[in-house]
């Protein structure tokens, strides 16, 4: 019992820093990789099937993968592990953001920048679902 309890504080200490750091819209390539570089994350990169350069990496929760379209990133998907993991972020950004309609939060602009960010839940037809973090045109 000791156990789970200092797992569950643990959890709640870092939850805020896995939700900051998710959206990257914005940033550039080699920011990214630097920043990737600097914490010790393993990751990779390669090239979509339609040409679009991107960066993943594993994390506790899910999988991230950051597209890049002229070395910014102009989106984020977030794959959690499980339905009980997407509740949580959910439930996070029910309280951070401005929900927009079902499944649809609207995030205010980062200082320096001019254009707002969007997240999405997204279902799949195959039962999947992942989270997508992208610009506001």
């Amino acid at each position: 019992m000791r156990i789970v309890n200092t797992l569950c504080t643990l959890a709640l200490i870092c939850a805020p820093f896995v939700f900051k750091a998710q959206d990257k819209t914005g940033s550039t390539k080699d920011q990214m990789i630097k920043e990737f570089v600097a914490k010790n994350y393993e990751f990779m990169d390669g090239l979509s099937e339609d040409g679009t350069y991107y960066l993943t990496r594993n994390a506790t929760f899910g999988k991230l993968i950051y597209y890049f379209v002229n070395d910014l990133c102009v989106s984020t998907a977030i794959i959690p592990n499980d339905e009980e993991t997407l509740d949580k972020f959910v439930a996070e950004y029910n309280s951070k953001y401005t929900l927009d309609g079902e499944n649809t939060w609207s995030i205010k602009a980062k200082s320096g920048t001019n254009s707002a960010s969007r997240v999405s839940v997204v279902w799949e037809e195959n039962g999947g679902f992942f989270i997508l973090f992208y610009k506001e045109e």
